[in-house]
């Protein structure tokens, strides 16, 4: 059903002590119900709780559509007990508890109650039936229209390497955890000389990039592994961490933390939120991620703590990789978190601080310095327990919170207004290469190429492909203006151009690429969109493939092949297939189900291939419109038979100048052939549209 509801997307920091507890409520402006996900549930305490139930009862939450525990400490795990006797759960995620029970002997007293409680909660969740997954970096899923979960670790063969029981002592003894260095294991783990059961099992519960849980097997899995203990300097570990022994190993706990980045689309752009857990050691994130870890919120890591990259503090470089608007530090001085250093990296990286403590005084520094006393930041504020939740509401493109920051910007975050220090991170670039007036000034240069770039195309007597325009493209320019950047400089623009909607640009995925905004275009003015939406919208019937029928007319129109479409708007304005499918095509949906009946079928003589029917509203139905341009074909005078005729057919229907848009796909094997029946009964039958598909209305 389609509404004019705004989309809106609420985020409730739950105010838990030292603790995380995050709801995120997701109302697309389409459904009925909104998407609720919670994310850890504090520690367990009577009163905290109660504020959680409270807070889903205010709220009007009846269901968990997605519980997730980003790590098995008391802090983000204990509440959920509790609150799963209280409201019904979905689906829950988790870190793979099996990877951890293993170790059970070796972990703190701290470790142990938390993998017992974590044993505890899922025991009790199978009872209720409730889906229970672990994933993996790679995993990505879309649980509603206009939301895309993408998970950054923990990585797989961080698990296997526990599973199978190889140099974990290194793991446990060596502080931060050297997670780093599953980024070179080659060792193929499930093959004939690693193979023990919890491996297998963990192999064989695989589903792409996320673990399917079966707590039986996973018993007996261990049951039936033999456990060798090994002597390790724990000393030596606790000195490092500035802990108590009850402590050791948690960092294992907190590494495997799930780091989970949500993205919502508002009705004007894409709103990010990041989620890391207690995530100390971000050498693996870091190298494998840092071109997509901007956001706008961010759940600060580990309460505001220490965290690393290269085995170095690193707040400043991690606090810049993401940028965030919002960032939120859920502590209450336990521990001394939140730290100086983490507060005053997010200062200088113009990100508006909220915190679950209320500053109690200012302090400054004569000579203009920053004040720097202390490890914690409660200590040097004397800042009091804040009472309440903390809320951040996005509308259209306005964001709200119900608290004042303890430290506000109103700056664009996107560059500090001053570069304090630089900092090489290995593996990285360097950090930040021109200033906030400097990209400015380029962008706009850049942004006004682009145009003229365009209007270029739109002028010239021919047409042929349009592609992105490059870097190299840009930086002949740039040096014909006299301006002269680097490659890398370019990148930046790019990107900056991107994330401000002053052009459209395209980011490469290479791995372990930091500089991978390559291409870049004009964006289409409104006059341009409505072109647009007229040569599609003027069409009868628009015949499009689609790998799978998914639930939500939005979602599957997103999912079509929509190749040779893009190639024919491409030739009427000129504008770049890529950019007409992925920033233009998403404009047109509304458009297109309002307009359009929609019909899905499934041909038996083409099994790889799902098709979309899409006629207008009003007009014939598909049948009796494939049966004219049927014989519209057959009046023409080229010469036809048998296959050659389907080709032909199909070249008819996908015509520069033809209104009905047949999008086919090219290469790989798939020809017009792969239509099966569907014409060959139209060619040899003398035009009868007999269908041999399973066919579904969809609106």
């Amino acid at each position: 059903m389609s509404t004019s509801k705004q989309p809106n997307l609420t985020i409730e920091s739950i105010n838990v002590g030292h603790g995380d507890c995050t709801l995120i409520s997701w109302d697309n402006g389409s459904t009925n119900c909104p998407w609720h996900c919670l994310i850890d549930s504090g520690d367990g305490a009577e009163t905290h709780v109660e504020s959680i139930l409270n807070t889903l009862e205010d709220l009007n939450v009846r269901k968990i559509d997605l519980a997730i525990v980003s790590h098995f400490d008391s802090d983000h795990i204990k509440g959920f007990n509790k609150i799963c006797d209280n409201i019904k759960i979905s689906q829950y995620w988790s870190p793979y508890t099996p990877a951890f029970k293993k170790y059970l002997w070796l972990f703190g007293d701290r470790g142990k109650l938390a993998l017992e409680r974590a044993n505890h909660l899922e025991q009790k969740l199978a009872k209720k039936n409730v889906e229970m997954l672990s994933p993996l970096d790679g995993y990505v899923t879309s649980p509603i229209d206009n939301l895309r979960i993408s998970v950054f670790s923990p990585s797989s063969k961080f698990y296997e390497r526990l599973l199978a029981g190889d140099r974990v002592k290194d793991l446990f003894e060596t502080y931060p955890t050297p997670i780093g260095t599953i980024l070179n294991d080659n060792v193929e783990y499930v093959s004939e000389n690693y193979v023990n059961p919890m491996v297998l099992g963990f192999s064989n519960r695989r589903d792409g990039e996320v673990i399917k849980r079966n707590l039986t097997q996973e018993e007996q899995e261990l049951n039936n592994t033999r456990l060798e203990k090994f002597s390790i300097n724990k000393l030596a570990v606790q000195e490092k961490q500035e802990l108590g022994p009850e402590f050791f190993g948690n960092h294992i706990l907190n590494d495997t933390s799930l780091v989970i980045k949500f993205e919502v689309w508002t009705g004007t752009r894409w709103f990010s939120l990041l989620f890391p857990g207690d995530l100390e050691n971000w050498d693996y994130v870091m190298c494998r991620h840092q071109s997509s870890l901007y956001s706008d919120y961010y759940k600060v890591s580990h309460h505001g703590g220490r965290v690393y990259v290269n085995r170095k503090e690193a707040a400043d470089a991690v606090i810049q990789a993401i940028r965030p608007t919002v960032a939120a530090i859920n502590a209450n001085g336990k521990h001394n978190l939140p730290r100086m250093s983490v507060r005053e990296a997010l200062v200088r990286w113009s990100s508006s601080t909220f915190c679950s403590l209320n500053r109690g005084c200012e302090k400054f520094q004569l000579d203009g310095s920053l004040p720097y006393e202390t490890k914690c930041c409660k200590e040097m504020y004397s800042c009091q327990t804040r009472q309440g939740n903390f809320r951040v509401k996005v509308t259209g493109q306005e964001m709200k919170t119900n608290v004042q920051a303890c430290q506000r910007v109103y700056t664009p975050n996107r560059l500090p207004v001053i570069q304090f220090e630089q900092h090489i991170v290995q593996k990285s670039e360097v950090l930040t290469s021109l200033n906030e007036r400097e990209i400015e000034k380029h962008t706009f240069f850049t942004a006004k190429q682009l145009q003229m770039f365009h209007q270029e195309r739109v002028k010239a007597s021919w047409t042929g492909r349009s592609n992105l325009i490059t870097v190299s493209e840009i930086q002949a320019k740039l040096v014909e203006g006299k301006r002269f950047l680097t490659e890398n400089q370019i990148h930046q623009i790019y990107k900056y151009g991107y994330m401000n909607n002053k052009f459209w640009a395209k980011e490469t995925k290479e791995y372990g690429s930091l500089n991978s905004w390559k291409q870049a275009y004009m964006l289409p003015k409104k006059e341009d969109l409505n072109q647009i939406r007229e040569l599609v919208l003027k069409n009868e019937m628009l015949f499009v493939p689609v790998d799978e029928l998914v639930s939500g007319l939005t979602s599957l129109i997103q999912k079509v092949e929509r190749d040779n479409i893009c190639s024919y708007l491409e030739k009427k304005t000129m504008f770049p297939r890529e950019l007409i499918g992925e920033y233009i095509w998403p404009l047109l949906t509304k458009d297109i189900i309002k307009n359009y009946k929609i019909i899905y079928f499934h041909s038996e003589f083409s099994r790889s291939l799902n098709w979309l029917v899409m006629v207008r509203k009003g007009e014939k139905n598909y049948n009796e419109l494939m049966e004219g341009e049927v014989k519209k074909f057959f009046k023409r005078k080229a010469p036809f038979d048998g296959y050659n005729s389907t080709e032909e057919f199909g070249k008819y229907m996908n015509g520069a100048d033809n209104v009905k848009i047949l999008s086919i796909i090219n290469g790989e094997g798939k020809t017009f052939r792969e239509l099966g029946s569907l014409f060959e009964r139209m060619v040899y039958e003398k035009h009868r549209i007999e269908y041999y598909h399973s066919v579904i209305e969809l609106n």
